[in-house]
């Protein structure tokens, strides 16, 4: 495992709708997964670790599980999250991973490369509670968030378009 930590990330180069942000994200957060049930404190370690790489939609599904576990850890995750997404230039998709962990749990949407708008869905979180409801102040913060990220920044001028 920590072999897997210290590696350099590798940008997949022909992401999926769904794909995780690197090899190693991906790796970290099925290590994380499969630890959830017996140590999630392990599986909270592993996935802070994979958010050296960005915001991965395995992680979603990995904050939910560990919400049913250790609601505390699974808010600290996702306060890290946050943080990691306020700090630079966010992909769209990584605002959609904290917006569905928010607001719909185990529902996760994204676009293709045509732009299409694909939805998947984990049929065993379908039934959890929406964490906004007892976490208003997180829901704030990420709407916060993502309205300074995508809607008050200037664009950029040396575009071809």
């Amino acid at each position: 495992m920590q072999q897997i930590a210290e590696e350099q990330p590798e940008q997949k180069k022909d992401r999926g709708a769904f794909d995780d942000r690197s090899a190693r994200s991906e790796q970290l957060l099925w290590l994380a997964q499969q630890a959830l049930e017996t140590n999630p404190q392990l599986a909270f370690n592993l996935a802070q670790r994979s958010l050296t790489d960005g915001i991965s939609f395995t992680l979603q599904n990995l904050m939910t599980g560990l919400r049913k576990k250790d609601v505390a850890l699974a808010n600290q995750l996702f306060d890290l999250a946050l943080a990691r997404f306020s700090s630079g230039a966010p992909d769209p998709s990584e605002a959609e991973v904290l917006a569905g962990y928010l607001f719909q749990p185990g529902m996760s949407f994204s676009s293709n490369a045509a732009g299409t708008v694909i939805m998947t869905m984990n049929p065993m979180l379908r039934d959890e509670p929406a964490a906004f409801k007892s976490e208003p102040e997180r829901a704030h913060r990420f709407l916060l968030a993502a309205y300074q990220t995508f809607f008050t920044q200037p664009l950029p001028l040396e575009t071809p378009e």
